[in-house]
């Protein structure tokens, strides 16, 4: 049998229920883990994480560009949906308030998944990808760091079968609820290429509609970031786990390190982006250097915008903070200050004024790095710097 790429043969397989043909909007607002692999980046999740109110407006600039056409929104990460079931289904229900016609699917381990299924199908939730990369104990140990099931760090020995339990347990639970369950399994080299097919023989008994196989990103060289494992051991896991479940790409991948190295914090693959009325960026700085101050400190903001003469982005202007100290009065103040800026650069910010800022059509985005790269990359150019963490 002659190899077949996994992307090929992917692209070869069509699962009925599957929702691939639509664009994807991912809106990472989940803020705590419950696992880390030891693959993963160490950091500090809620950094780069949106609030639920963020959403509406994240969503609101993607779906503009698709001109009419079907959407899933994706709650993927970058921590566990369930963990925090109050932001995921606050999140759900602002947009669906606006876009009744949205899809929405999230990518979980399943801990809490027969808790909230009924709650989820409810409120909208039609497609779940439940990550299962092995059905062994000894094989979780050499992938993860650590697990926590009900927000206690236990030894894998025992934490294990809790996992492998609320796994089973949610699968039922999100098909009694007439959800499509899709098995997401990723490939770590040395750890649980020899356990693609026994996750597909539980995913089969459990009901699940299909199984995305995907690898690893772990290793760095001139085009970027490559997987170890080869593309032939990859195709032949692909066409074994297709003799058991439908192999579909996956929805739901959460990267975090989609965007890292240009100074700015990503939600996927996109930036907030000028519009007609909002043409501006507004920086919390103080040096004019660099983005370094927590919005809470600065009495100064400055405002970055094309310039008049050749539309170069550059510095325009610097406009004066309400005082400190006035409460839910003083955001609400600086977004009329700001009300021609589309986004608010800051090293950090608390949820009050980022809520209300938000609410207010302004966008905050916490970074630390020089002011002339992040505007650059927020009006298309490329400059490269660090992304906080």
């Amino acid at each position: 049998m002659s190899v077949l790429s996994m992307t090929a043969y992917k692209n070869n397989q069509t699962h009925e229920k599957s929702y691939f043909g639509n664009m994807v909007i991912n809106l990472p607002v989940a803020p705590v883990e419950v696992s880390r692999t030891k693959f993963a980046s160490s950091g500090q999740v809620r950094s780069n994480c949106m609030l639920p109110h963020e959403s509406l407006a994240w969503v609101a600039e993607q779906a503009d560009s698709f001109e009419g056409k079907g959407f899933i929104i994706s709650i993927a990460g970058p921590g566990d949906p369930l963990a925090t079931p109050k932001e995921t289904l606050e999140t759900i229900g602002i947009i669906r308030q606006k876009y009744p016609e949205a899809r929405f699917a999230l990518r979980t381990l399943g801990m809490g998944g027969e808790t909230y299924a009924q709650t989820l199908a409810e409120a909208g939730v039609e497609y779940v990808e439940l990550v299962m990369d092995a059905v062994t104990v000894d094989t979780l140990e050499k992938i993860y760091m650590w697990i926590r099931p009900a927000r206690k760090t236990l030894p894998m020995a025992k934490a294990a079968p809790i996992v492998f339990e609320e796994q089973r347990r949610a699968a039922a639970a999100f098909k009694q609820h007439n959800m499509t369950v899709c098995g997401s399994i990723t490939l770590y080299p040395e750890c649980n290429l020899d356990q693609v097919i026994p996750v597909c023989e539980v995913l089969k008994e459990l009901g699940a509609d299909a199984v995305a196989v995907h690898s690893a990103k772990e290793e760095s060289d001139d085009a970027g970031v490559v997987s170890s494992i080869g593309d032939e051991t990859i195709a032949s896991l692909v066409l074994h786990a297709a003799e058991l479940l439908p192999v579909i790409n996956s929805l739901l991948v959460y990267q975090p390190e989609d965007g890292v190295g240009n100074g700015l914090p990503s939600y996927g693959n996109d930036y907030p982006s000028a519009t007609k009325e909002r043409p501006n960026v507004a920086v919390a700085s103080s040096n004019g250097m660099d983005v370094d101050l927590h919005l809470g400190h600065a009495t100064r903001i400055l405002i970055y915008g094309p310039r008049g003469t050749d539309a170069l982005p550059c510095l325009l202007e610097t406009r004066e903070a309400p005082e400190p100290g006035g409460g839910k009065g003083r955001w609400q103040s600086l977004s009329n200050v700001l009300g021609d800026c589309f986004v608010l650069l800051a090293a950090s910010a608390g949820e009050s004024p980022r809520k209300i800022l938000g609410e207010n059509g302004l966008r905050v985005m916490m970074v630390e790095d020089a002011i002339e790269g992040c505007v650059d990359v927020l009006y298309g150019g490329g400059k490269k710097g660090k992304c906080k963490k």
